[in-house]
């Protein structure tokens, strides 16, 4: 055997058979070189093998176990004996990976931290602030709310004071529904941003304003219930 047949050996080994097995281990002794290539080889196995190995049973449950034998020892015959260590080794295997698809379920809901909060709405400002493309002319805010957010609930007086409803489009933050309302005053445009505050990693007063700093951007935020309203453009 040759080096380069070894190689080829040494990557494919699980699927040959035996006496190629045996002709590239006694070229491995003959040959330095393939002789560390197949070390390196093997010492990954092992690593391999540790890295995947069972955890290790807890060292009382095997008294927990033997304690629940001994309790229906005299009631039942061997099967269900057996058939209550079948159903105990389940449960102990899917416990950690039960709880983990649990957990995984629980944590489903978009969130946004407030530098991705910020990041997206500066982004949509700028490619759609204009009110151009998607949206819809809007001269009433609560009835356009009501039919597409299912509230009548409007943004605060006091960030918008002055100004009147234009355009309006459902759009995304991320992964969290939210919606672009256009407001227009004296020729100037602004955006407010609609969403529900559980998408949002922070904790909002009601009614307070607060700041959030995006490059060269402020974005002013309110919270009235259970939405939060993002101006931008003021």
């Amino acid at each position: 055997m040759k080096c380069e047949q070894f190689k080829t050996w040494l990557e494919n080994r699980d699927t040959h058979d035996i006496s190629e097995a045996d002709k590239a281990r006694r070229h491995a002794t003959q040959c330095h070189c393939c002789s560390e290539l197949m070390a390196h080889d093997e010492a990954l196995d092992r690593h391999i093998g540790a890295l995947l190995a069972r955890e290790t049973v807890p060292s009382h449950l095997e008294n927990i176990v033997d304690l629940n034998l001994e309790r229906i020892l005299p009631q039942r015959g061997t099967r269900s004996i057996w058939a209550l260590v079948a159903v105990c080794c389940i449960v102990l295997l899917a416990a950690i990976p039960f709880q983990g698809w649990i957990t995984g379920k629980r944590g489903e809901q978009p969130m946004l931290s407030m530098e991705q909060l910020g990041g997206y709405i500066l982004a949509d400002y700028q490619y759609h602030g204009d009110g151009g493309v998607g949206f819809e002319p809007v001269k009433d805010a609560a009835i356009w709310l009501n039919a597409n957010l299912h509230t009548r609930q409007l943004p605060p007086e006091r960030i918008v004071a002055g100004y009147t409803v234009k355009y309006a489009r459902l759009c995304k933050l991320g992964e969290c529904l939210a919606v672009h309302l256009v407001y227009e005053k004296g020729g100037k445009r602004i955006s407010v941003f609609v969403m529900d505050k559980s998408n949002v990693d922070g904790s909002f007063e009601q009614d307070r304003l607060y700041a959030v700093a995006t490059g060269n951007t402020n974005i002013l935020l309110s919270s009235q219930n259970k939405y939060l309203y993002a101006v931008i453009g003021i």
